[in-house]
Parts: structure tokens; sequence; C-alpha cells
């Protein structure tokens, strides 16, 4: 490994990372694992790139085989990225136009080092989970399999998320300063709502203000305010204008340093009427009945069981999704995923974000959103916002 200009982490958590990855996969029997995603290049080997994005672009995948071997390829072009971003030393690049007999695609190159490596036999892992997108054209990834005839390709992604939902300290930096920029960001906005103003507006501002106090990304998040819109999860801010009465709701966050934070938080113009008053609490009370059961050991299932016996209690359990939210990290949604039927239970290192909400269709949408990181005795609340209704005149 190396010390690249643009490295994230010191060399001896890159390869902690590694060491640990290796370890699972003599465990399971991998001769090589493939990585092509954004969130585990740079997990292993710290790659970024500004073509994430690019449909066309091939920012870089990162091949670990069982002997410990690190390489990362990917095209010709991007070999100065790779090299300035990573820790990585070997880096490969393919050229479209053949020359000098040397592979001319992505699946031909890859194919050409694991055969080299005699680790195109046997079993190859994959980010093929419920959870992973693999950044690869499907064609490619057809390619690929046809030329490892010989392997088998597996899902590697338990192992992977077993590794990346225990934070590091340096990644608990990085996650601690996301949520603060993210909960500072909504006060200012929410605190400048005006009736009138469009759910663009409030998005807008928010989002100049997570810049300026530090933001390295941002994406499209959730605003929602009236009635025909309480019923719309995760949709698009629109032009809409804001009107007094109206619950507005906020959900979402950025990215600092590679990690997302995400929350929720609602607001008024005007007093709320009684059943506004009477939900949002309620909500806001099985949130941190949820909060209650986050501690080391406890299974995660029973964040939700508290949450649902709370809701029954009130006789509100159909309005309960019976799921609480999810891992947060390098991806907005990762594991472990927060459902009532989880079995696998809370370690220290852990950050989930938690988020019981509650609709009652034709009268709200109702919740907070809270970011926690498992601790040795309980947990660390990282987003330090208010819970209070923000009520505006």
């Amino acid at each position: 490994m190396h010390e690249s200009i643009l490295l994230e982490y010191p060399i001896s958590e890159y390869e902690e990372r590694i060491n640990k990855l290796l370890f699972h996969m003599e465990q399971d029997g991998f001769t090589a694992i493939i990585l092509t995603s954004k969130e585990n290049t740079r997990y292993f080997c710290g790659l970024q790139s500004v073509s994430w994005k690019s449909k066309t672009a091939m920012p870089g995948v990162l091949i670990i085989t069982s002997n410990g071997e690190i390489i990362l390829v990917g095209s010709a072009s991007a070999m100065g990225t790779m090299n300035a971003t990573s820790c990585v030393e070997n880096i490969y690049g393919f050229h479209l136009k053949k020359e000098n007999g040397e592979p001319n695609s992505l699946p031909l190159l890859i194919k050409d080092i694991l055969r080299q490596r005699k680790c195109d036999i046997g079993k190859i892992g994959m980010e093929l989970g419920p959870a992973c997108r693999m950044n690869m054209p499907v064609n490619d990834f057809i390619e690929l399999v046809n030329l490892c005839s010989n392997a088998t390709i597996s899902d590697c992604s338990e192992i992977i998320f077993s590794l990346r939902m225990i934070k590091s300290e340096n990644e608990k930096i990085f996650l601690r300063k996301s949520c603060e920029i993210n909960y500072k960001s909504f006060e200012y906005a929410m605190n400048s709502i005006s009736e009138g103003m469009t759910e663009y507006d409030l998005f807008r501002d928010t989002q100049r203000e997570m810049l300026r106090l530090g933001a390295d990304e941002l994406f499209l998040f959730g605003v929602r305010a009236g009635k025909e819109r309480y019923g719309q999860p995760n949709c698009v801010p629109s032009d809409r204008p804001i009107g007094r009465g109206e619950m507005i709701l906020m959900d979402g966050g950025l990215i600092y340093k590679g990690f997302y934070s995400d929350i929720i938080r609602q607001a008024i113009i005007g007093k709320p009427n009684d059943f506004q008053k009477k939900y949002y609490d309620i909500a806001v009370m099985a949130c941190e009945k949820a909060i209650e059961a986050v501690k080391p050991g406890n299974v995660i299932g029973e964040i939700c069981e508290n949450v649902n016996k709370y809701y029954s209690s009130l006789n509100l359990e159909e309005h309960f999704q019976k799921s609480c939210g999810h891992g947060i990290g390098l991806d907005i949604h990762e594991r472990p995923k927060l459902n009532i039927d989880e079995k696998k239970r809370l370690e220290p290192g852990m950050a989930i974000a938690v988020e019981p909400s509650l609709y009652i269709p034709n009268i709200g949408m109702f919740g907070i959103e809270e970011n926690l990181l498992v601790t040795e005795s309980g947990y660390e609340l990282l987003t330090k916002m208010t819970r209070e209704l923000i009520v505006l005149e």
C-alpha cells in the first residue's frame, strides 16, 4: 500500500480492513472478491472520483485475492485518479482500442488479472445482495461471468456489511460532523419558513446552509407540506406554496467525507390544531421508545417491538409500518435493518437512523428521525436538534 495525497485514513486502517476481509474470505472459501461500487471501493482502498454518476466512465474496480493482493482496474484515463486517491500500488487500465494484444475491455482485463494469479477458479465474490448495487454495465457483468466459467460467482455482501456496520474511531468523527451539519442546517432553514414560500424554496435554503457549513456532497431529499402531500414518503420537493396550518416535514441530509446523515423534523406556520399536536407528540414518544432499546446486545427487532407495543396501546398499530429505520454510513440506507423481525444484535460501533413514523390518512404524517451510534453502554445521539414541533408565526 502507498500513502496517496488524497487518502482519508491512515494506511494502518486500510490494512486492518483488508485483513479482516481476508479472514472472512478464508472462512467462506473465496479465491477473490471483486468490488465495483463507490462505497465499497472507497471503504477498502480510499478510491474517490467525480465520475461515479457517469453511465459511461469506469472510475475503478477493486480486486482482492485470497493471498492478500489488492488491485485496482479501470479505464486508462482513470489511472491518475486511482493513484492519487487510493492506497493501491497495483493499478491497471484498459484502452478501448486494442494495443499490443492487451485486454481492451473491463471484463477482459479482470479475467486476465485473475488468470495470472490463478484466481479465475473456485468461488469469486461480487456485490449481488439486496443492499448492493454493482457499478458495472449488465453486459460487462454477463461477459465476466462467461469468461470465468470455471468459477462460481457468489454474493459477498454479507461479509462486506459485517465489516462496514462497525464504525472505526476515524469514521465516527466523519459521521458526527455529517450529522452536525445536517441538524444545524435544518434548524436554520426551518426557523426561516414563511407563508407562501415553496417546498423547493425551503429545500434550496437548507442545501445552501449545508454547503456553507462544510458539506462535501448534496442529494435530493424530501420536503412536504399539506394534506395531499402527507402520504408521499421519499417524494421530491414541489413548487407548491406552503400554507398556514400545514404540517411541514423535512427528511434527508448530506454527505461529509463519504458519510451520510439522515434526519426528519417538522414545523408548522401558526398554532397546530388538536389533532396535529396530539399525533406529533405521540410520534415523538414512539421514537423515544425505540431509542430506549438501543443498547449493545439487544436484538434489533426489540427496537420496533417497543414501538409496536406503544402504538398498540393507543390503537394505532395499523398506522405503523413495523420498520423503525436503517443503518447509516457510506450509504444512506445500509445494514443493519431496523425491522421488527430482525434477529441480529446491536454492537458497539453500529450507526443507525431511528424513524418510527406515524401516518394518519387525511390528517398527516408525523415523526422525527434521529441518528445514533451504539456505544459500549448504550448510545450516542448524533442529531442534537430539538424534538419539539417548530411553531412559526
